[in-house]
């Protein structure tokens, strides 16, 4: 018969493996009966604890492969990622479990994995109590993995992530091993070799929190690289652009005057033709596709560049905002902000076939002490992701999804905050900004 606290850790590990597997990117042919169906997968490794063959007679080596086993099944099936992908995860995931387990499986901290510890005088109090601080412990280093290092995170699975999750998972799993005869033998064992074993293990799953963080920092500090470059790059273009549009309307204003004056010259020998050709050069405007006023320059420069392929797509624009009072802003950190904020906009605008929902609508402006920005566009539906975190479609997806983070990023640092939101009803996706204002800059 299964004790409770075996029962417990079997509802832990299920609970954790299902949380940290939500996280990863799941494919659009993915249905939630298939999900549902994926998920008694996990179930599969209840004979792992003591109710079965597996337990009594497999060895730590088997008892981690039909873990492993089961985990890949259930990936493959709920979120039709790659297979390199669910791998990874699988193996990073049971080995997590397989730490956790093995940090109380040492010889004198065995009766405590066991529940049967005399602590108080009633054996179900004391399983319960050890129950509590087994998978205690347990709990808060899943919380930990399922909130600091989420699936959505792993865009590529590289030969360094792959070398580090197989070292430490042959690492702890033949540690188990050697702890297993140990632990259930009947021979004294020191205190030395208990602390040794905790140590070891500890070290372990450190490691492998500690390497796999890491690994992610690299990772996102290379895209934000490429985002800074990129964002470089677009701001001195806009620059360009605007010492150009000035040189060119001092120019047109000097050709205007001068038209002005032949205007007045031909009109006295009633040519028709002349007075037809000057005034259609006097009415043309040149002008741009869309002409944005916001009260910033740079950032009127950055939305023509910016939304001209949405309109050049027909989809429908509208901007109704007073950014003014955001001259306080670097002009380095707003094209990073407005920069990714348009682009996902655009490229979500673009990518639906509905023309109703082709459209980007952006509004803002000072509102009790607060500079807020709201962009709102149609999606195809299809856009990924859940609790205010989007991933992002591209296949390039080492050096893209880092968008929406490095907008929070630099918007905090004018302690600032940003809130999404889509309407599945409408197919709408929101992007709101707010900026606080000192008085000064909220009477600007």
């Amino acid at each position: 018969m299964i004790a409770l606290g075996d029962f417990i850790a079997f509802l832990c590990d299920v609970v954790f493996a299902y949380l940290f597997f939500q996280t990863t990117e799941s494919s659009d042919f993915v249905d939630k009966k298939r999900k549902i169906v994926a998920s008694l997968i996990l179930l599969l490794t209840f004979p792992l604890y003591p109710v079965g063959f597996l337990q009594e007679y497999a060895g730590a080596w088997v008892r981690f492969a039909w873990r492993f086993v089961v985990y890949v099944g259930y990936v493959l099936a709920a979120t039709g990622c790659r297979m390199s992908l669910a791998l990874y995860a699988s193996a990073f995931c049971a080995t997590v479990c397989t730490v956790c387990h093995s940090i109380f499986l040492t010889p004198l901290t065995g009766a405590v994995l066991r529940g049967s510890v005399p602590i108080t005088g009633i054996p179900l109090v004391n399983e319960c109590i050890c129950a509590c601080l087994v998978n205690g412990f347990s709990v808060v280093v899943y919380a930990y993995v399922c909130r600091k290092l989420p699936l959505r995170q792993v865009h590529q699975v590289g030969r360094s992530r792959g070398v580090m999750v197989a070292t430490i998972t042959i690492m702890s799993t033949y540690l188990k091993a050697t702890q297993l005869p140990l632990t259930y033998g009947e021979g004294y064992t020191s205190m030395e070799t208990t602390v040794y074993f905790i140590v070891l293990q500890v070290a372990l799953l450190g490691c492998l929190l500690l390497s796999e963080h890491y690994q992610r920092k690299l990772q996102e500090s290379a895209a934000y690289r490429f985002q800074a470059a990129t964002a470089q790059t677009l701001l001195n273009s806009i620059r360009h652009r605007q010492k150009k549009d000035l040189e060119v309307r001092q120019l047109r204003h000097d050709l205007k005057n001068h038209m002005l004056t032949l205007r007045t010259l031909i009109q006295s020998g009633e040519e028709a033709g002349a007075l037809e050709y000057i005034d259609s050069f006097l009415g043309q405007g040149g002008q741009k596709e869309i002409q944005i006023r916001t009260g910033h320059s740079l950032l009127d420069a950055l939305m023509e560049e910016k939304l001209a392929g949405a309109i050049k797509h027909q989809a429908e624009v509208h901007v109704m905002l007073d950014f003014s009072a955001g001259l306080f802003i670097e002009d380095f950190d707003l094209c990073v902000i407005m920069g990714n904020a348009l682009d996902n906009a655009v490229e979500s605008c673009l990518g639906v076939e509905r023309q109703d929902l082709r459209y980007i609508d952006i509004r803002g402006g000072t509102n009790a002490n607060n500079l807020v920005v709201t962009i709102k566009n149609g999606y195809s539906g299809q856009l990924h992701g859940e609790n205010g975190v989007f991933r992002t479609t591209k296949r390039d997806k080492e050096l893209h999804g880092f968008g929406l983070d490095n907008i929070k990023r630099t918007v905090q640092k004018y302690r600032g905050a940003v809130v999404t939101d889509m309407d599945k009803e409408k197919r709408e996706f929101r992007l709101t900004l707010f900026f606080p204002l000192d008085q000064e800059q909220a009477g600007e």
